[in-house]
Protein backbone atom coordinates (compact mmCIF):
# COMPACT_ATOMS: atom_id res chain seq x y z
CA UNK A 1 0.00 0.00 0.00
CA UNK A 2 1.45 3.22 -0.85
CA UNK A 3 1.17 5.78 1.81
CA UNK A 4 1.69 9.53 0.45
CA UNK A 5 3.35 12.04 2.58
CA UNK A 6 2.48 15.52 2.39
CA UNK A 7 5.86 17.71 3.04
CA UNK A 8 5.58 21.32 3.29
CA UNK A 9 8.25 22.78 -0.08
CA UNK A 10 10.68 24.71 2.59
CA UNK A 11 11.89 21.28 4.14
CA UNK A 12 12.35 20.02 0.70
CA UNK A 13 16.37 21.06 0.99
CA UNK A 14 16.75 18.86 4.58
CA UNK A 15 14.20 16.08 3.41
CA UNK A 16 16.51 13.75 2.13
CA UNK A 17 19.31 13.97 4.87
CA UNK A 18 15.89 13.08 7.26
CA UNK A 19 14.95 9.92 5.12
CA UNK A 20 18.79 8.67 5.29
CA UNK A 21 18.43 9.20 9.35
CA UNK A 22 15.28 6.65 9.31
CA UNK A 23 17.14 4.29 6.91
CA UNK A 24 19.58 4.36 9.68
CA UNK A 25 16.99 3.74 12.54
CA UNK A 26 16.35 0.23 10.50
CA UNK A 27 20.17 -0.53 11.49
CA UNK A 28 19.50 0.36 14.96
CA UNK A 29 16.81 -1.46 15.16
CA UNK A 30 18.09 -4.85 14.06
CA UNK A 31 20.96 -4.62 16.26
CA UNK A 32 18.59 -3.30 18.77
CA UNK A 33 16.49 -6.65 18.47
CA UNK A 34 19.56 -9.03 17.95
CA UNK A 35 20.73 -7.53 21.73
CA UNK A 36 16.99 -7.09 23.24
CA UNK A 37 18.26 -2.99 23.64
CA UNK A 38 14.58 -1.91 25.06
CA UNK A 39 16.49 0.99 25.78
CA UNK A 40 17.17 1.91 22.31
CA UNK A 41 13.82 1.17 21.70
CA UNK A 42 12.45 3.34 23.97
CA UNK A 43 14.98 6.31 22.72
CA UNK A 44 14.07 5.53 19.63
CA UNK A 45 10.56 6.16 20.19
CA UNK A 46 10.90 9.54 21.46
CA UNK A 47 12.75 10.98 18.59
CA UNK A 48 10.40 9.85 16.24
CA UNK A 49 7.22 11.24 18.43
CA UNK A 50 8.59 14.86 17.63
CA UNK A 51 10.40 15.40 14.02
CA UNK A 52 8.81 13.07 11.54
CA UNK A 53 5.56 14.45 12.40
CA UNK A 54 6.91 18.27 11.52
CA UNK A 55 7.88 16.60 8.05
CA UNK A 56 4.34 15.18 7.61
CA UNK A 57 5.42 11.47 8.12
CA UNK A 58 2.48 10.71 10.48
CA UNK A 59 2.46 7.04 10.17
CA UNK A 60 6.11 6.94 11.38
CA UNK A 61 4.43 8.82 14.61
CA UNK A 62 2.11 6.18 14.80
CA UNK A 63 4.69 3.67 14.79
CA UNK A 64 7.04 4.95 17.47
CA UNK A 65 3.12 5.01 19.89
CA UNK A 66 3.44 1.41 19.22
CA UNK A 67 7.69 1.68 19.86
CA UNK A 68 7.37 2.38 23.44
CA UNK A 69 4.49 0.27 24.35
CA UNK A 70 6.15 -2.81 22.95
CA UNK A 71 9.99 -1.30 24.59
CA UNK A 72 7.81 -1.10 27.88
CA UNK A 73 6.42 -4.70 27.47
CA UNK A 74 10.00 -6.23 26.42
CA UNK A 75 8.05 -7.76 23.80
CA UNK A 76 10.71 -8.77 20.54
CA UNK A 77 8.08 -9.99 18.54
CA UNK A 78 6.15 -6.87 18.58
CA UNK A 79 9.28 -4.88 17.97
CA UNK A 80 10.08 -7.27 15.00
CA UNK A 81 6.64 -6.56 13.24
CA UNK A 82 6.98 -2.91 13.94
CA UNK A 83 10.42 -2.44 12.31
CA UNK A 84 8.67 -4.66 9.36
CA UNK A 85 6.17 -1.93 9.39
CA UNK A 86 8.51 1.07 9.06
CA UNK A 87 10.85 -0.62 6.68
CA UNK A 88 8.11 -1.06 4.21
CA UNK A 89 7.06 2.07 4.80
CA UNK A 90 10.33 3.65 3.91
CA UNK A 91 10.07 1.60 0.81
CA UNK A 92 6.89 2.27 -0.34
CA UNK A 93 5.22 5.82 0.41
CA UNK A 94 5.52 9.00 -1.86
CA UNK A 95 6.35 12.38 -0.74
CA UNK A 96 3.81 15.20 -1.93
CA UNK A 97 5.41 18.61 -1.92
CA UNK A 98 2.56 21.09 -0.69
CA UNK A 99 3.21 25.25 -0.50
Amino acid sequence: MLRLVYVNRMLKPILPRFIEMRRADLIEMTNAINQSDFNYFRDLSHRLLGTPGTFGFHYLVKLAKLIEIAALNRDLDQLKKIKNKYEYFLKSHKVIFIP
